[in-house]
């Protein structure tokens, strides 16, 4: 026996038996992957010295060895790596430190050793290390030391990544340092999954049969649980799908359980699942969990998850105003006796609480001052404030709000008279835009009867080449254009109006008086999300007023409603009646100006609210607006362009609106103020008319008109405001067969002051 057993061999049996099996059988030593070290230090230069880096781990210990002169700097140091197999267990390595030429002198025979490896149970790298560790005197070629990793615990290390030696010290400081092999020892032993499971409940593991007290839990309360499954074991840890319940009591419905996040779990690897129960009522409950998994000594995990369920406390509050003002007293009654409730505990929002007390088990009072008695009040019992018998905390109640006194405030008021201020405007916006258009289309009947009745004798002697010519034309200049049977046109003067067109058979026979119905749906979303619907009538009598004016008279109606989304919210309802009168006079050819006149009269209703009041109001109006148009017509091949500047001004009073405010216990009635509002829009804009079946006099079946614009405008009510803008229209008009209705439909937005408004109209107009 060598002098190294003799010394050593005094240690603890097993360890002697690890040393003889990894001195006796190499085939249980393992060689580093790789080799690596953090210097250059000096070493001898003799020719068994020079060995390389990967010849210090590479199963010979028959290389040359790495002498390194000394002192040797203590913060060298050598990196083995390793990769044993999973049932590969380090006991130590062992160092073959003889030079080879020296008995007795120049090798290692003092180190320090650090060893990495990994801990299932923590999931993570652990690190031992020895200091200043002896390995004793090397006496021959052939005499590798043992370092042994014993002092770790265990029969071994579990997945040794990594081996650092260094603080390399000869027989004596100042000596030389050799060594020439180094590798690992390890003892193959038996590997096996270990499961581990943990609570949050429990805040940590639960032992397979043990149990998971979940404490008392409200009743019908949902409560998930959170359970850690870890491979503390040193093999591949398999779970055998969802984990499933047993015999379960006093729970409402099913108990959810979630599947965990892996399957398959490595050594020190972990996965969770939820376990969601609703406790059914008072008393006990309880359910078995159970986890299957390939554990060979527990392949069905049991955890016992047991508690006693108690119904939440609710709570209800009672106010009784007296006087309406406060203070007032609000009473707190449980639906059972309960214990903890503090003054504090009572949250009064807008109000002082005083006079706590406790008169009965589960009742409890305050008394309530308003601090703002035109604000609401709000009281509430927040959950958690008391508890019962069993300890269960109570439920939140629900909030107590009311309004003390019934009249809105001063913001509120000013809130509704600025909605009434801005349907006004909106009204006026409306009829001034339904007179342009009304106007308009007396413009065109106008300038088509006057083009036909301006033919020479030139245009009646061409008919009969070109019949578009005279279409339209027959009732103005008592001609007649009828087919022969060769499929021409024969002309005569005469009175009979034949098939007639759109602009003759909305006229007299002579062109120079007619009677008009028509009416217009528009729908108009603004840029509040306000959306107002109206609904426009007329009837209108023109006639020629001398050779070259023509002058309309009218009176109609209107209907209109708005939804209304702004610091109050609901709707308004309006109905209206107008009268009044437009002129269309041409200037010179192809050139002409326009006017109009209305007198109005409307009523209104609101029906609007917030959180505290519900506001109903009325309020009538009465207006007066009037325009002016400078236009002209210029025809290209394939449109017409109709260039068109307006001036139009309106003003409305608006009467005292009557104002009458509902909350919770009173009503109060106001008056709104509002005066007049005044409305002035300057506008040009350009109209292009792509039409159809058209002639060279402007006579057409269906036409699409594309209209841009750019207009400003000035609303007046306490201050004015000029705001900037553009829009486009586009319409779409049809007229029926025999010319005597016209159906359009068109689609426009406008942008004003960065405020935004689109419009959708619809209009049908007949002669009778």
């Amino acid at each position: 026996m060598s002098d190294f057993f003799r010394r050593w061999c005094l240690a603890p049996f097993a360890a002697c038996l690890l040393i003889l099996s990894a001195q006796g059988a190499i085939a249980q030593n393992l060689t580093a992957d790789t080799v690596t070290d953090n210097g250059d230090p000096p070493r001898w230069g003799s020719r068994s010295c020079r060995a390389t880096l990967p010849e210090l781990s590479d199963g010979s210990n028959a290389n040359p060895g790495l002498c390194l002169l000394g002192p040797v700097d203590p913060d060298y140091r050598v990196t083995f790596t390793f990769s044993p197999e999973n049932a590969q267990f380090v006991t130590g390595i062992v160092i073959w430190a003889n030079d080879g030429r020296n008995m007795n002198d120049n090798e290692l025979r003092q180190l320090d050793v650090e060893v990495d490896y990994f801990d299932p149970t923590t999931n993570s790298t652990i690190t031992y290390a020895l200091e200043d560790f002896n390995i004793g005197v090397t006496t021959n070629f052939n005499d590798p030391k043992f370092v042994s990793f014993a002092g770790a615990g265990g029969s071994g290390l579990y997945r040794v990544s990594e081996v650092r030696l260094d603080n390399f010290v000869g027989r004596a400081p100042e000596q030389q340092a050799t060594f020439r092999e180094v590798q690992a020892v390890f003892a193959t032993l038996p590997v096996a999954p270990e499961i581990e499971i943990s609570s949050s409940e429990a805040g940590g593991p639960v032992a397979d049969g043990g149990s998971d007290p979940q404490g008392v839990e409200t009743s019908g309360v949902a409560k998930t649980v959170t359970y850690t499954i870890m491979n503390t074991g040193t093999d591949t840890l398999t779970l055998s799908g969802t984990p499933t319940v047993a015999n379960v009591t006093n729970i409402t419905g099913a108990v959810d359980i979630g599947l965990p996040g892996d399957l398959t779990l490595e050594p020190g690897e972990s996965t969770t699942f939820d376990v969601t129960y609703t406790p059914a009522g008072d008393g006990a409950f309880s359910f078995d969990l159970e986890v299957p998994s390939n554990d060979p000594d527990e392949s069905t995990y049991a955890i016992a998850v047991s508690g006693n369920a108690n119904d939440a406390p609710g709570v209800a509050l009672v106010a009784e105003p007296s006087p309406p003002n406060g203070p007032f007293p609000i009473t707190a009654t449980f639906s059972e006796p309960v214990t903890g409730m503090t003054p504090g505990d009572f949250n009064v929002v807008n109000g002082v609480a005083t006079g706590f007390a406790n008169p009965s088990p589960g009742v409890y009072t305050i008394i309530v001052t308003p601090t703002d008695p035109l604000l609401p009040v709000n009281v509430t019992v927040p959950q958690g404030v008391a508890s019962d018998a069993d300890g269960a905390l109570n439920s939140a109640s629900e909030t107590l709000t009311f309004i003390l006194v019934a009249a809105p405030t001063s913001t509120d008021l000013a809130a509704i008279e600025e909605i009434i201020v801005e349907e006004t405007v909106r009204d006026m916006r409306n009829s001034i835009a339904f007179n342009q258009r009304a106007t308009r289309n007396s413009r065109a009947r106008h300038a088509g009867y006057l083009r036909c009745r301006n033919l020479s004798e030139d245009d009646l002697e061409r008919a009969s080449s070109e019949p578009a010519t005279l279409a339209g034309c027959s009732a103005v200049r008592g001609i007649s254009i009828e087919p022969d049977f060769n499929g021409k046109l024969s002309v005569s003067k005469s009175l009979s109006t034949g098939s007639g067109s759109f602009l003759t058979q909305k006229s007299s026979l002579d062109g120079t008086s007619r009677r008009l119905a028509f009416g217009e749906l528009s729908f108009t979303r603004h840029e509040d999300d306000d959306v107002t619907a109206t609904l426009n009538g007329r009837v209108a009598w023109e006639g020629l007023v001398g050779d070259d004016v023509l002058r309309g008279l009218f009176i109609g109606a209107s209907a209109k409603r708005s939804d209304i989304e702004d610091d109050f919210t609901g709707n308004r309802t309006g109905f209206g009646l107008n009268a009044g009168a437009y002129f269309v006079d041409q200037l010179a050819t192809n050139l002409y100006w326009d006017g109009f006149v209305t007198l109005g009269f409307g009523r209104n209703t609101l029906d609007l609210g917030n959180d505290a009041l519900d506001v109903d109001g009325s309020y009538n109006t009465a207006s007066v607006q009037v325009g002016l148009a400078l236009s002209g017509q210029r025809d290209y091949r394939r449109f017409t362009l109709f260039p068109e500047l307006s001036l139009a001004y309106g003003v409305a009073s608006v009467g005292d609106a009557d104002v009458t405010s509902i909350s919770t216990f009173a009503t109060t009635n106001d008056v709104v103020s509002v005066g007049s509002v005044a409305l002035g829009v300057i506008r040009f804009r350009p109209e292009i008319v792509f039409a159809g079946e058209a002639d060279r006099f402007g006579i057409s079946r269906r036409q699409l008109s594309v209209a841009p614009s750019v207009l400003c405008e000035t609303i007046r009510a306490d201050a004015s405001d000029t705001d900037c803008g553009g829009g486009l229209e586009i319409e779409w008009s049809s007229r029926s067969d025999d010319g005597k209705a016209e159906f359009s439909a068109r689609v426009a937005r406008e942008v004003v002051g960065g405020d935004s408004r689109d419009e959708l109209s619809f209009m049908y107009e007949r002669p009778f």
